[in-house]
């Protein structure tokens, strides 16, 4: 594949999505942005931006989308639902991305970058202690611990036939937890029932990626044959530890009293709950419980190899590093 002129990115107006479109410029690559809600009103003035306003989960939306995607060399998705409801998934994640991927039946793009999540691994298999990789077993759509965790899976599913099927390349990248000064999820360090936060231990690191840092690999794997079908794991290079994360986050707008409860002693009350899941919090099913709380490690040596990308800033300076071009 030659130079890489123009991409494509869906979801370009999420909050990863304007930090893909602001890196691609960053590197002189000229960005056909797909939104259907608000951009950064800088894009007006920037000549490298063509804006497309569209819903990809619409069914007469493929016309656009051939279009928009008739002079991208490489494609982005990074559209998609981020909770856990089945619905929106469905529409937002599964059928959008059927409706892209028709649409680029004849389109020249030879690469395919999909933003994936790191969701996708079957933590049951990775004893405390251990090393998550993408070697890890993923989980089975089918049976997933939730509805994201299976959405993503069929949606990387999708992507690897299409490719496959035509001889193009496709980079899944399994993004880790995206924040910025913004915005940084507790999903990784408890959970809150009103005004208390329940901490499920202190140590193993949080698998955390700024999403400057998110933008930045994705860029690079525009650039990059993944000669095939390549998964890879997209993590920063200072992964900090669960209590870091807590002191980081401080008290800005949290819960006013913090209990804190052991990782073994949180297994057993999940285990316990067991005959009673549907009805209990998630840190109280224990599929969930392990892929958030368990004392795990999370190298990112591949993405180092692939696409030489890194940081040496540590995670309490990047949490103090605000997301670019807020619309």
């Amino acid at each position: 594949m030659g130079d890489v002129n123009r991409i494509l990115v869906t979801g370009g107006a999420g909050y990863l999505g304007r930090a893909i479109v602001s890196e691609a410029r960053k590197n002189g690559i000229a960005v056909t942005a797909i939104v259907r809600s608000k951009y950064p009103l800088s894009w007006k003035n920037d000549d490298g931006i063509r804006i497309v306003n569209a819903d990809l989960a619409e069914f007469d939306v493929q016309e656009t989308l051939a279009a928009a995607a008739s002079d991208a060399d490489v494609i982005v998705h990074a559209a998609g639902h981020m909770g856990n409801e089945k619905a929106p998934h469905d529409r937002d994640t599964l059928r959008a991305t059927d409706h892209l991927l028709k649409a680029l039946e004849n389109a020249p793009a030879r690469r395919f970058v999909l933003v994936s999540s790191m969701s996708v691994y079957d933590y049951l298999t990775v004893k405390p202690g251990g090393t998550v990789t993408e070697a890890t077993k993923v989980e089975s759509p089918d049976k997933a611990r939730d509805v994201y965790t299976a959405s993503k899976l069929r949606q990387e599913h999708l992507c690897q036939v299409f490719c496959e099927q035509d001889g193009r390349g496709l980079w899944m990248l399994r993004i880790g937890l995206v924040y910025s000064k913004d915005q940084l999820s507790t999903a990784h360090t408890g959970q809150k029932f009103g005004p208390v936060m329940v901490q499920v231990g202190k140590k193993g690191e949080v698998p955390v990626v700024h999403v400057h840092m998110a933008a930045k690999a994705i860029i690079a794997a525009v650039l990059t044959d993944p000669d095939g079908t390549k998964a890879l794991n997209i993590l920063d290079d200072d992964r900090p530890s669960r209590l870091r994360v807590i002191d980081a986050i401080g008290d800005k707008g949290g819960p006013r009293f913090a209990v804190q409860v052991s990782f073994p002693t949180a297994l057993v009350l999940a285990k316990l709950a067991r005959p009673f899941a549907r009805y209990v919090p998630g840190l109280l099913k224990e599929r969930i419980l392990r892929a958030r709380m368990m004392e795990l490690k999370y190298p990112n040596d591949a993405m180092h190899k692939a696409l030489n990308v890194s940081s040496d800033t540590t995670f309490e300076e990047l949490m103090q590093i605000p997301a670019e071009d807020a619309a």
